[in-house]
């Protein structure tokens, strides 16, 4: 861990002092973004945090002088792409030994409202039951214009549906307060004592799904699953593997699998009967033949427990390795 030498951002132990946040920012290879990311974290008004930037394995290295421009910044550095799970234990292990009540998840991608942070902690601060609390999405490019506010999920089909895609700020999701079955690992803020009981976030998905599945197994162990709807983000939508890459599909299309197969077995035959018609048949018919190839081969990887990991930047995925359906581990 290379960490900041401007000193640490201050948080107390005393009662009266404001929870401590460890800010877990993962990067892979996408430099600007990162540092925008960062600087955006700069402008916080809630002030009891620590970031912990987390080198994925890129094949473009983190410069330390990132951690020159930012007072209370640890770099931790993988040699190795462990997939979002993998690179976000890093950062919550780091933040657990910092001594954090609370570990924000942050895609790289996005930028973050002065005002974040503060609204998260405070929802998660009014519910002691609450476990995990997600932001208002908004588009990095339209920023009236809701990207998603958590959303609900469907284990007969193994599809999801993000709340408030494509509405105008702010959406109906945020003004009746719907009710939410995940939020996503864009902005996530999670309670170190909720992850001490669930485990950490499951590595065997590498991208995609990783985030349902954590919040699916903190609600089965009592905890709830929150929006802070005040807490605006702007995220531009899936940088590290690319929108509507053949790359994701598999992601996708793998992990439904996968997590259905893990968490809701029973109605495994339900959801592999779905699955052709959503992640083949969709494909073939708008004539995107290299995803439907694709999602073939995410079909047979899901099958045999194997996973694609992305080697020498975006878009090459020579690489492949092995793993098993319940490969989470404790703090």
């Amino acid at each position: 861990i290379a960490k900041s030498d401007r000193g640490e951002t201050p948080g107390g132990t005393d009662e009266d002092s404001p929870p401590r946040v460890g800010i877990v920012v993962l990067h892979w290879n996408r430099v600007e973004e990162t540092r925008r990311c960062i600087q955006s974290l700069s402008r916080l008004r809630y002030q009891c945090f620590h970031v912990f930037l987390v080198d994925n394995g890129s094949d473009i290295p983190l410069d330390n002088r990132i951690s020159e421009d930012f007072q209370g910044l640890s770099i931790i550095r993988s040699s190795e792409n462990l997939g979002f799970a993998g690179g976000c234990n890093l950062g919550i292990r780091a933040s657990a030994e910092d001594g954090c009540d609370f570990v924000w998840l942050l895609n790289n991608d996005a930028v973050v409202d002065p005002d974040a942070l503060r609204h998260l902690v405070e929802v998660a601060e009014e519910r002691s039951a609450c476990g995990i609390v997600g932001s208002t999405i908004l588009e990095y490019d339209n920023r009236q214009i809701v990207n998603h506010i958590g959303g609900q999920i469907n284990p007969y089909s193994g599809l999801t549906v993000h709340l408030g895609k494509g509405e105008p700020y702010p959406s109906s999701a945020a003004k009746n307060g719907l009710p939410v079955s995940f939020v996503t690992g864009c902005s996530m803020l999670a309670r170190l004592r909720m992850i001490r009981d669930v485990g950490l976030m499951d590595e065997g998905y590498f991208l995609y799904w990783e985030d349902v599945d954590w919040c699916v197994r903190a609600r089965r162990k009592g905890w709830d699953i929150a929006v802070a709807y005040n807490s605006l983000v702007y995220h531009k939508s899936s940088s590290s593997v690319g929108y509507g890459s053949p790359l994701k599909s598999y992601y996708v299309a793998r992990n439904s699998i996968r997590f259905i197969w893990k968490l809701y077995p029973w109605l495994f035959p339900l959801s592999i009967a779905w699955w052709p018609r959503q992640h083949l048949l969709n494909h073939i018919v708008r004539g995107r033949f290299v995803h439907a190839r694709m999602s073939i081969r995410a079909l047979f990887d899901a099958l045999f427990r194997r996973v694609i990991v992305p080697q020498g930047g975006q878009g090459d995925i020579k690489a492949a390795k092995k793993t098993v359906i319940h490969s989470e581990s404790y703090l």
